[in-house]
This record gives C-alpha cells, structure tokens and sequence, in this order.
C-alpha cells in the first residue's frame, strides 16, 4: 500500500487509520517444581514406555522447549 501511495495510486493509504487489536492474552498455568516432582514419581521408571515418557516431560520441564520442538528432536 506504501508503494502505491509513493507512486501516486491512491492518496493515502486507508491502514493507517486501524488501530491494532488489544486482546486479553490468557494466562499461562504452570507447574512449581513440587508439582513437577510429585507428577515424576509417579512413573515406573522399571519400564521401558514409562521411562520414556518421564525423560521426554522431564527435557521438556527442566529445558523450557515447546512440545513441538520437543517432537521434532
């Protein structure tokens, strides 16, 4: 639209006039480390699918990486 008004289609352009929306952003619940160590022991780090989901929540926990870079690894 800039290019358009430097070159003379229009006379101004007619964006400039919105504002941007403010939405309310939700609040992000998360877990204390007490919670995060309740919830571990519950595996049984005997088996093999368990142990594997406890190390997988657990890099997700302590490295703070999003669940779907957590996926791509």
């Amino acid at each position: 639209m800039g290019y358009a008004e430097r070159l003379g289609y229009i006379s101004k352009v007619p964006c400039k006039a919105l504002d941007n929306p403010k939405g309310k952003h939700p609040d992000t619940p998360f877990w204390t480390y007490i919670e995060f160590q309740n919830f571990i022991k519950s595996f049984d780090l005997q088996d093999y699918e368990e142990l594997q989901r406890f190390t997988t929540i657990w890099l997700y926990y302590m490295t703070g990486v999003r669940v779907s870079e957590g996926l791509s690894l």
